[in-house]
């Protein structure tokens, strides 16, 4: 990279805030950094979510359980593309509209990314890296509860985003991988139901959640040699810009071959 190391400029991406509105993701953004042969590598993982998304009149709480699969396809010119899709079950609890909300449903979502590596160089028998990437993505929950007055939400989200992923290879059978993007939303809708009564909060393109960060640690079973990995994750978008305090906090476990 010019003007700027590699390092400094993940950590550059990591500080930078902008207002509006967006949505997180659950899972981290790349399974490989170091993007510097043709293969096509497959990523099952285990994702866990506890989301708040908050507004005027609501504020609603959701954990979600479910799986993922990811694949990647890459170019030793530095290229490659990602496509994934997770589906998994939610409970959701909070208030809407003061009333009080236990429902249980599900969420979906599917991702699309482009990546690019800038950086690859020390670190011995597995170089340290550097990965810039551009994403979209869709995320879809849906839930409800019984009685007689029913309750029932749906929410869907779409949004981009552009950010770094690193690599540092502290072992050559370890990795600790920090990442940072940001995030603008594209369109978000969020529709409930109050027995009979319907509403409906409606948004454009914006960044109320200005970016994500995490850091994954990867370990490598069959030594640096093997591309094959095991991944933990931690990603957590904690800034809301309207003050009202949603946030994400997820994890992965996943295992690359």
């Amino acid at each position: 990279m010019r003007g700027l190391s590699p390092w400094s400029a993940l950590l550059l991406l990591c500080l930078v805030g902008l207002p509006g509105r967006a949505t997180a993701t659950y899972s981290p953004p790349l399974t490989r950094v170091r993007i510097d042969q043709d293969q096509l590598t497959h990523t099952p993982s285990v994702l866990l979510a506890s989301e708040r998304h908050a507004e005027s009149l609501l504020d609603v709480n959701l954990f979600g359980v479910g799986g993922q699969y990811v694949g990647q396809l890459e170019w030793k010119s530095g290229f490659g593309l990602q496509l994934g899709a997770a589906l998994g079950g939610a409970s959701f609890s909070g208030q809407l509209r003061g009333a009080t909300l236990d429902a249980s449903g599900f969420f979906a979502g599917g991702q699309a990314r482009a990546y690019y590596m800038l950086y690859s160089g020390g670190g011995g028998e597995r170089p340290h890296a550097l990965t810039a990437f551009v994403n979209l993505r869709a995320l879809y929950y849906r839930g409800s509860a019984g009685g007689p007055n029913p309750i029932d939400l749906e929410s869907f989200a779409l949004s981009g985003g552009l950010g770094l992923m690193g690599e540092l290879a502290v072992l050559p059978w370890v990795s600790i991988c920090p990442y940072a993007w940001l995030t603008p939303g594209f369109s978000s809708s969020l529709d409930y139901g109050l027995g009979r009564d319907r509403f409906s909060v409606k948004s454009g393109v914006g960044l109320r959640s200005p970016f994500l960060f995490g850091v994954d640690v990867w370990i490598y079973p069959f030594g640096g040699a093997s591309e094959s990995h095991l991944s933990l994750s931690a990603i957590a978008a904690l800034f809301d810009t309207s003050g009202l305090g949603s946030r994400v906090i997820s994890g992965a476990i996943g295992y690359t071959f």
